[in-house]
């Protein structure tokens, strides 16, 4: 399908310039997609130790850390994103669902 596709291309894109950060976060996204998470994780990881400041995969990273359930590091890794950049209203998104998940853990 059209992620796997995307995969392919910005696996590609990396073989090339292993230091563009989109590439990983494109890659990422698209991974999440397609229900890979571990591959999601790792190129979140990885985007991250290219750029410690990069909102988008603070944010990504917590969209992960919340599809594999570890809502914990969800709402830590969504809120680094919106302390960088406190528009990203899909980090915001993930940082609720989130909360409301722990909030039903509590309960």
């Amino acid at each position: 399908g059209k992620e796997a596709e995307a995969i392919a291309d910005f696996g590609e894109a990396l073989k090339l310039e292993p230091d563009r950060l989109e590439a990983w976060l494109s890659r990422g996204t698209a991974y999440l997609a397609s229900d890979d998470v571990n591959g999601a994780s790792a190129d979140a990881e990885a985007a991250l130790k290219l750029q410690s400041d990069s909102a988008p995969a603070w944010g990504l990273l917590g969209a992960v850390r919340q599809r594999q359930g570890l809502h914990r590091e969800a709402v830590d890794a969504c809120q680094m994103a919106l302390k960088l950049e406190p528009d990203l209203s899909w980090a915001q998104n993930c940082l609720e669902a989130s909360l409301a998940e722990l909030e039903e853990e509590d309960d």
